[in-house]
């Protein structure tokens, strides 16, 4: 993203404060170039503002954009930085401002895409990231090892394992290993590639080989370093890479880690494994009992995220932060405050909106005055903030009700529900 702070030569007054703004909703089919196409159009209109949905990198195929994996990326779905590119100078063209949908307090996690995620399920409480996700690693407390509840299968564990459907794989590339559920990737500690390393020579009929020889004296390695720092298994992973046919002896040995009938050999091996994992995989009903990481509403998929940590704040805001530095955003909506508290004089300047709330919002003050400081006009910044009460929503509704129906809405409610309490306590 150097592009972005290289590209703006003139500074270009847009509107401060938003007299209209356009809602986009943006995804594969309607990217960054769709969208400069019809800014001629909403000038033509009198709009002020683009109010542009998510588009930071999300998940693949995500039509909302309000999955975000990476926070330091544009969406490449949308087009990437080029076509971001076009866009705001169309804007800029136009004189119309650009308001940002943005989501910095929950990401999606699961699956394959997110490296937060990922490294966290590697290294467990150890992970640069395990404080940037609000987890209760004593509720899954078992051999002395805090685990975090993964709630992917759909079926019960016990069920899933003898069936073959967790997969042990090794990446040649990478030099790592996972267990795989169908699209959902568990990267396995480097504490136990010692462990698989042995296994699957010694399936593979090869330990009198010398790449046997050579893996054998891989995972001694592994085995000495005992709880290994980052660095350290970077260079053994690194070092597994290097040897010449053994990615495909490796790939030939792990079939003692894949389970083709109960009660044998694999089962035990597979679950010893995952035994020793910072992850436990379970049945996605057991996110009603089991859940120890907070997530949005009742989506498992959507980990909360602690931006009231310092540096998780900063991870999380530095690609917006710099957007705004350079002129291309002229406004934040944040998207889902919770958690958080807001003290006075905390945006110094910013201009600041929101509908009124019976729960207080909670910022970190600190981390917020960094933010806008190194913004340059900060001043002009819209940041509007959606808050968690919907009071005010079911008060503003009743303007586009006519309120002669309701005593039928109501009747209608009860019986199809089968409930007798009062609609203001509904």
């Amino acid at each position: 993203m150097v592009g972005v702070l290289e590209r703006r030569s003139t500074t270009v007054m847009l509107p401060s404060i938003p007299l209209a703004t356009y809602r986009l909703q943006l995804n594969a089919s309607f990217g960054f170039d769709q969208a400069a196409a019809i800014i001629p159009h909403l000038r033509g209109l009198g709009i002020s503002h683009l109010y542009a949905s998510p588009f930071l990198r999300a998940r693949a195929g995500s039509t909302h954009g309000y999955d975000i994996v990476d926070y330091n990326a544009l969406n490449p779905e949308l087009g990437g930085e080029p076509a971001f590119d076009r866009l705001t100078e169309a804007l800029a063209q136009a004189g119309i401002g650009l308001i940002l949908d943005f989501v910095p307090n929950h990401m999606a996690v699961h699956f394959s895409d997110n490296a937060w995620w990922l490294d966290l399920l590697e290294w467990g409480p150890r992970s640069p990231h395990a404080a940037s996700f609000d987890i209760d690693w004593n509720a899954q407390l078992r051999r002395r090892r805090g685990r975090l509840l993964l709630p992917i299968l759909g079926q019960s564990y016990g069920d899933a394992l003898v069936h073959g459907e967790i997969q042990l794989r090794y990446n040649a590339i990478e030099g790592s290993f996972s267990a795989w559920y169908h699209e959902h990737r568990c990267p396995i500690a480097p504490r136990d590639y010692a462990r698989i390393l042995r296994t699957a020579v010694t399936a593979a009929d090869a330990g009198e080989s010398p790449i046997g020889r050579r893996l054998f004296e891989l995972a001694m390695d592994f085995q000495m370093q005992g709880e290994l720092a980052r660095d350290t298994a970077q260079r053994l992973r690194l070092a597994l890479t290097t040897v010449e046919g053994g990615g495909d002896m490796i790939k030939r040995g792990l079939k003692a880690f894949q389970p083709t009938a109960p009660g044998t050999c694999e089962v035990a091996n597979m679950h010893r494994l995952l035994e020793r994992q910072h992850y436990r995989l379970a049945h996605w009903r057991l996110a009603a009992t089991d859940l120890n990481y907070r997530r949005f509403f009742d989506i498992n998929s959507l980990a909360g995220v602690r931006v009231e940590d310092a540096a998780t704040f900063a991870a999380v805001h530095r690609l917006v932060g710099r957007l705004i530095e350079c002129g291309d955003l002229q406004g934040l909506r944040i998207d889902h405050i919770d958690g958080f508290t807001i003290r006075r004089n905390t945006f110094s300047g910013c201009r600041i909106s929101s509908a009124p709330s019976s729960r207080p919002t909670v910022l970190s003050t600190s981390s917020w005055k960094k933010f806008w400081a190194k913004a340059s006009g900060c001043r002009n910044l819209q940041v509007l903030l959606e808050r968690t009460g919907y009071e005010w929503l079911n008060l503003i509704s009743r303007v586009l009700l006519d309120g002669r129906g309701l005593a039928e809405l109501d009747r209608i409610w009860k019986k199809s529900a089968a409930m007798s309490a009062a609609f203001d306590e509904i």
